[in-house]
């Protein structure tokens, strides 16, 4: 037993270093050793199996890392559709028939994140002012299934980092509120800028809406699908919503540009496919108008020409191969074609570029050349009416222009005639031009009101295609009625021209502001607003027998203008030419100048304000410099005032 002992001692002793090795496992060694899964010895700075490799240690950082182990989805508060083709369907339903009532999203849904990338930010949110669509690498977007804006809903929470407090989890990032708060409804501004375009702006921005408007029924399919169109639509809600809710500035700035790099991408594209079969582009040349229109609601000084400009390039080159397309297409592109000529024509009263209005400019009348007076789908007014008052404002305008140049008076003389040559061509034809008669047995119905309403639209741009030519051509009056011309060459106002605007004007009278011709008042009320001049005479000069009043010359027939008031006609058969009657024709004149003023206000709460702001400056601009004319002569121009006071938009 003795010597047994020591020997069990010596074994136990031999054992010890053994039972001494520390137990711990570490799993924090330097990421080369758990790339290739050996143990690492953690030694600092290096661990021997990279000093062996001879390679750099990456060291022992801890990596802070995403975790979705405690993540657990959000259940809709309310049932909604499962897929986006159940969401467009259901959309596009509330919006085209008819019912408009729009539904905001669920209360307690999570709004919806996009991610705004460097160059979304508010300082580069702003459109471009020059006068051409911005020519930077556009994004390569391409129109996918769904808008970006409208991607479908994520109904999990974003992925937080999980920490366990006994048998809670508390993720960071997440605000708990301290207390019960309520719910608030959350709208999606997209959608809801998509459902204010059907609701609202589409009948107003058109003349003849309808649900077979081509606009309503390309944008209801097209606007899910096209980039183009998803911002367009959106750039035109919230230009027409801005003034009445600020915080959509934002979205003012950025929808626009997102807009001209879709549709700067669509137009790279049309024009890259010229060899493959010809397609009609709805999508491109739909959103080249909707901006065309409505850049000048945000910018009174924008006239939208760096869209107008390549979609007259488009639809060129589709005419150009017109017999290739499709019925529909073919219809689609003579909708566009009158759209076109109702955008120049707009152009032609504030534009000195003929390029501008280049099928404008191109075009010469004949007086052989049949005018149609059929309705157009969106005007509402015969393209031919338009494209004739258009042709009118581009030869008043190059004459104005040319007589403010320093040219010699020989080139001005030989250019003025070959205008006033061409407008006498103009006139003829506006003097044969009628329209078909309304029934005498007036129906109440609205149908009858809007066919009344059409009819009276077409023969107020009519007669004041009329009023301008006589205003800028003074020689056309002298030469059907060369009485009316005084010693000094003027023809005065009140005997041809201010019964011609008064009549425009009472025309004017019997449209209300409600009628879905609104959007062609204003332009309407100024082209009247500029033939309401008093001929600033001295009394006793009135009362005598002037020369112009002496003449037994016949006015030509075809004005379609009745006498004003019970004024009987003179020995001309003018309204207003007798001196007994000067003071009521100047009341006349004040209150359908109070009128005008009175209608583009009320014009002015239905429809995008800022231009109209600009035409009511202008007419009180141009009746203050008639009324400053004392000596009678007449001889200021209101496009004179208009380029001189800088107060020109798109009044249409």
């Amino acid at each position: 037993m003795a010597t047994a002992r020591p020997a069990t001692t010596s074994s136990t002793a031999e054992k010890a270093p053994r039972q001494v090795k520390s137990k711990h496992k570490s799993r924090s060694g330097c990421q080369a050793c758990k790339l290739r899964r050996l143990k690492c010895d953690e030694t600092k700075p290096s661990c021997r199996n990279c000093q062996k490799k001879g390679q750099e240690c990456p060291g022992y950082k801890l990596r802070l890392q995403w975790s979705t182990k405690y993540e657990r989805p959000r259940e809709p508060a309310r049932p909604e559709p499962t897929n986006f083709d159940e969401l467009v369907s259901a959309v596009t339903q509330s919006i085209v028939p008819g019912d408009h009532t729009s539904s905001p999203a669920g209360e307690g849904h999570p709004p919806k994140v996009t991610r705004v990338s460097s160059s979304e930010s508010p300082a580069a949110t702003g459109i471009s002012s020059q006068r051409s669509i911005p020519s930077p690498t556009p994004v390569p977007i391409k129109p996918s299934r769904s808008p970006p804006m409208l991607s479908r809903s994520v109904t999990s929470a974003p992925p937080s980092i999980g920490v366990r407090r006994g048998r809670s989890v508390v993720r960071l990032g997440q605000i708990v509120p301290p207390a019960p708060q309520m719910a608030r409804s959350l709208v999606d501004i997209p959608s809801f800028l998509i459902q204010h375009w059907f609701k609202s702006v589409c009948g107003s921005w058109s003349a003849f809406d309808s649900q077979a408007n081509p606009y309503r029924q390309l944008s209801a399919s097209l606007w899910h699908s096209s980039m183009a169109v998803f911002y367009a639509l959106q750039s035109m809600a919230a230009a027409s919503l801005v003034e009445h809710l600020p915080h959509l500035k934002e979205v003012c700035r950025s929808a626009p540009r997102l807009a001209t790099q879709a549709i700067t991408y669509e137009l790279q594209t049309f024009h890259a496919n010229s060899k493959s079969p010809m397609n009609f582009p709805g999508a491109l040349v739909l959103s080249l108008f909707c901006m065309s229109s409505s850049i000048c609601w945000t910018d009174s000084r924008q006239f939208g020409l760096q869209f107008l400009k390549p979609g007259r390039g488009v639809l060129n080159r589709l005419n150009r191969v017109a017999g290739y397309l499709s019925v529909p297409d073919r219809e689609l592109l003579n909708f566009f074609n009158g759209c076109l000529i109702y955008e120049e024509m707009l152009r032609s009263i504030v534009s000195n570029d003929a390029t501008n209005m280049e099928n404008l400019a191109t075009w010469h009348v004949s007086s052989a050349q049949p005018i149609s007076v059929v309705p157009h789908a969106w005007t509402g007014v015969s393209p031919d009416l338009l494209r004739l008052f258009g042709k009118t404002m581009f030869l008043c305008r190059r004459s104005r222009n040319r007589w403010r140049q320093p040219d010699t008076v020989a080139d001005k003389i030989l250019k003025e005639t070959a205008d006033y040559q061409e407008a006498a061509i103009i006139e003829e034809v506006l003097l044969s031009t009628e329209l078909p008669e309304l029934p005498l047995v007036e129906d109440p119905t609205e149908e009858a009101a809007s066919r009344r309403h059409l009819h009276d639209a077409a023969e107020a741009y009519r007669l004041s295609s009329l009023l301008q030519l006589y205003q800028t051509f003074p020689s056309l009056i002298a030469r059907r009625l060369p009485g009316q011309v005084d010693a000094n060459g003027f023809v005065p106002y009140s005997g041809w021209l201010s019964p011609l605007a008064l009549h425009i004007t009472n025309i004017l009278r019997s449209i209300p502001p409600s009628s879905s011709m609104r959007c062609l008042q204003p332009l309407l009320c100024l082209c009247a607003g500029t033939g309401l001049r008093y001929d600033n005479v001295d009394p006793l000069m009135r009362s005598q027998t002037n020369p112009f009043m002496a003449s037994a010359a016949q006015p030509a027939g075809g004005l379609g203008f009745e006498p004003l008031g019970t004024t009987p006609p003179n020995e001309c058969g003018l309204p207003g030419l007798s001196s007994s009657v000067i003071g009521e024709n100047d009341l006349e004149i004040a209150n359908a100048r109070r009128f005008l003023m009175e209608r583009l206000s009320r014009l002015e709460q239905n429809l995008p304000p800022k231009p109209i702001q600009v035409e009511k400056q202008l007419l009180k601009s141009i009746w203050d410099t008639y009324d400053a004319e004392t000596d009678g002569t007449c001889t200021t121009h209101w496009l004179d005032v208009m380029v001189n006071n800088e107060l020109e938009s798109v009044f249409g």
